[in-house]
């Protein structure tokens, strides 16, 4: 048995005698010690410390051992406990089984070889059972952190599903869509859904307008240079680029919208908004390259 100043052992007797010769005996065993007389100091120590093997005697005045060891065992159920005993009285050697949970009955007078290795054999069971209720626990931990990956793995391939489905559809639509400004509306329209809001829109920098009929007045955004995403009022407003290019603004009637909404999949649907305006810009900007071109020709 490897016994160490980690395990503490603690003996009570109303008679000071029985301790003192105790004490002698296991002076020099590598345990800590705890000796009293009083069964409410005794019941102090079990409180206070992680008392390993209590060895209590049977009867004293006022709190028998029975009694104790039964307090002491609601106090600390993982604690060994052992009785020594000038009393072999078969009723109280029952009644300390069933009532006092104890796990050996020695008597007095003891063998000094026999005591110390019950004290060894108890150590070593506390010992034993102490790590098997850590294996336990970490097991448990183990388990939990298993079932929370699970859920997680779920989460994140439902979310991926989802985002992968929406792609398809948007992109399905934008192949057969009439024009880009249909495609720009249907997008608005999924992003509406995902993110459980209504009225969307677009401000757009080239046109210097809505895409869609608006209440709120373009000439706010023609002043406002919106770069990074922000809210104002009820409103989140997030900037559409092409490379370093700003293209327009993203309008959205929540300003909660960071915070319940599956923001991969409205990243992903905002990269399509900005595609498809980028191509919207570039359609817009045609009638005027065509006519600089025709004016360039003209003065040659």
């Amino acid at each position: 048995m490897n016994s160490s100043l980690n395990d503490s052992v603690l003996f009570i007797d109303d008679e000071q005698k029985v301790l003192n010769s105790l004490q002698r005996q296991l002076n020099e065993e590598p345990f800590m010690q705890h000796y009293t007389s009083s069964q409410e100091d005794a019941l102090e120590i079990i409180r206070a410390q992680d008392i390993s093997v209590i060895i209590c005697d049977m009867r004293m005045p006022g709190m028998n051992g029975v009694e104790l060891l039964a307090r002491a065992a609601a106090i600390r159920p993982d604690s060994i406990r052992i009785v020594l005993s000038g009393y072999s009285d078969a009723n109280e050697v029952m009644s300390a089984i069933n009532d006092g949970q104890i796990w050996r009955y020695i008597s007095k007078p003891w063998k000094a070889a026999e005591l110390i290795l019950a004290i060894q054999n108890a150590l070593d069971l506390w010992n034993s059972e102490k790590q098997r209720g850590e294996l336990i626990r970490a097991l448990q931990q183990s388990n939990d952190q298993l079932h929370d990956l699970n859920n997680n793995l779920e989460d994140i391939v439902r979310e991926r599903t989802t985002e992968l489905y929406e792609r398809s559809t948007i992109l399905e639509h934008i192949v057969n869509s009439a024009s880009i400004e249909e495609s720009l509306c249907f997008i608005l329209t999924r992003l509406e859904e995902v993110s459980q809001t209504s009225k969307s829109n677009i401000y757009i920098y080239e046109t210097a307008a809505f895409l869609r009929p608006s209440s709120l007045t373009p000439e706010i955004f023609q002043t406002m240079l919106i770069t990074e995403p922000q809210t104002t009022d009820n409103l989140t407003l997030i900037p559409l680029h092409k490379s370093t290019t700003l293209l327009g603004v993203l309008v959205i009637n929540n300003s909660a919208i960071m915070e319940h909404t599956n923001w991969k999949l409205l990243t992903a649907m905002i990269k399509l908004l900005e595609v498809s305006l980028s191509q919207y810009v570039l359609i817009s900007q045609t009638p005027k390259i065509i006519g600089d071109m025709s004016a360039i020709l003209r003065d040659l």
